[in-house]
């Protein structure tokens, strides 16, 4: 993964053996200017080592104990667990990690990942399968997801921890590559809204601009907007129409905001101020940038820094 992915995960494996109780050399990578690509394997094999391979789960329980403001936050989305996987899945694609996970939507409580690698038909090794699954069930957890459950293709369940001989088995037979992960969603109870259309002076782009910084503007679609606007898809976009613009534009708008805030206000990374703003891939950014504002991210960064 790039840097600035890779420099999250090691924070993450970071606090995940603070929580075990273990000392931990990350700090040492994370000032340096790049991270090294072996940094993660080194800080692995070091809890298998003092603790055992079932500890590798755990790691990812570090997840809660990032700070406020970090990538690994960025991939939260309150009570939609679907969008948390959606979320990883961009993030891979976008710092075009060497490993991805071909995901299978069972159904609002349930799906199947397997882990495969891009790279010479290599599979990711068994620490390697353990750590992500482990992010993933902390990721659902801070989703405020309740009661997550992960289980191997031959039925073993790692998550919760428990057989921790059969983990150990399955991790030198290879069969880690392939699990399953259900969870519940705590019932919330919300406040009724009035059914009746909202006035004709609301201005609905500038409605779902607030609520698209708010809550990010990746995997949303306008049949949810239009539920925050209490109207119907039709409706919401007759409105868009009269106001002069398409969802797809409101969108763009918050995107392109939001980037060139970023370009103008430090040195993040292109990648990483993509990933943050809600594109799909870096590609995506650097198109759709250059589309609405005239520059690409680059000349832009170079024009308007201070």
């Amino acid at each position: 993964m790039s840097d600035f992915a890779s420099a999250a995960m090691l924070r993450v494996i970071h606090a995940g053996m603070r929580r075990l109780g273990m000392d931990s050399p990350v700090q040492q990578w994370l000032r340096s200017a790049t991270v090294p690509l072996n940094a993660k394997r080194q800080l692995v094999e070091m809890v298998i080592l003092q603790l055992g391979v079932d500890s590798l789960l755990e790691l990812g329980q570090g997840v809660h104990d990032v700070e406020d403001g970090s990538l690994l936050n960025l991939l939260v989305h309150k009570g939609q667990p679907l969008r948390v996987m959606q979320a990883w899945q961009r993030l891979e694609r976008f710092v075009h990690s060497r490993h991805r996970l071909q995901q299978t939507v069972i159904d609002s409580c349930t799906i199947e990942h397997r882990h495969i690698s891009l790279v010479d038909d290599t599979k990711p090794s068994a620490a390697e399968d353990l750590v992500v699954l482990g992010v993933l069930i902390a990721l659902l957890e801070r989703a405020d997801c309740i009661n997550v459950v992960a289980t191997l293709e031959n039925g073993l369940t790692v998550w919760p921890i428990g057989n921790v001989k059969a983990l150990s088995l399955a991790c030198q037979s290879g069969s880690t590559s392939l699990w399953r992960l259900t969870w519940d969603v705590p019932e919330v109870v919300t406040e009724k809204r009035n059914p009746t259309h909202p006035p004709q002076s609301v201005n609905f782009s500038t409605q779902i601009e607030t609520w698209l910084k708010i809550n990010g503007t990746e995997a949303i679609s306008i049949e949810q907007l239009a539920q925050h606007c209490c109207l119907s898809v039709r409706s919401l976009q007759r409105h868009l129409k009269n106001e002069g613009v398409r969802f797809v534009d409101v969108i763009a708008k918050v995107r392109t905001e939001r980037a060139a805030q970023l370009l103008s206000s430090g040195q993040t990374s292109l990648a990483e101020i993509g990933f943050v703003s809600g594109y799909t891939d870096q590609a995506h950014f650097c198109r759709d940038f250059k589309r609405h504002i005239g520059f690409s991210p680059q000349q832009y960064r170079l024009d308007h820094q201070f």
